[in-house]
């Protein structure tokens, strides 16, 4: 379901204990089926700040090419914020240590806010499920329903 680079993003978020919700085509794969390239995460700027900020240090020191922006705190985590990792065409080592391509359709797009909905609502009614060997919180059925309706 997902690639080596989404599978890292994610360890690095819960390493850093960041907060945040699996959203998007790969919450509604888990509940529907289907196919998704990439992971849409959405973070939560409120609490933890923190975790965030350090996990995407961290991110830009390790594929520093993958990004263009610039991730010295303080960050600018403010609602309506997307970033897309990577933002170009790119390369990473998978866990097999074969070098893969990577582009934004098939990375990570770390989402700030989604219009019409509180974070911590989301959260609370989300469900926790493993996805290939990963534990992550995801958006529940109605919520992934309702998000994608806008």
């Amino acid at each position: 379901m997902l690639n080596d680079y989404q599978k890292e993003f994610l360890d690095n978020l819960i390493g850093h204990k960041a907060r945040f919700l699996v959203i998007g085509g790969v919450a509604r794969q888990h509940y529907r089926g289907g196919h998704t390239k990439d992971l849409d995460i959405l973070i939560d700027i409120d609490e933890r700040r923190e975790a965030i900020e350090a996990s995407l240090q961290e991110w830009k020191r390790r594929y520093a090419i993958h990004t263009i922006l610039d991730l010295t705190p303080p960050l600018a985590l403010r609602p309506m914020v997307q970033m897309k990792f990577p933002d170009d065409l790119c390369a990473y080592q998978d866990s097999n240590g074969d070098v893969q391509e990577i582009g934004p359709d098939n990375g990570v797009d770390l989402l700030t806010s989604l219009p019409g909905f509180a974070f911590a609502d989301l959260y609370a009614r989300g469900k926790d499920i493993i996805i290939d060997g990963i534990e992550v919180r995801i958006l529940c059925q109605p919520d992934v329903d309702q998000t994608g309706k806008q």
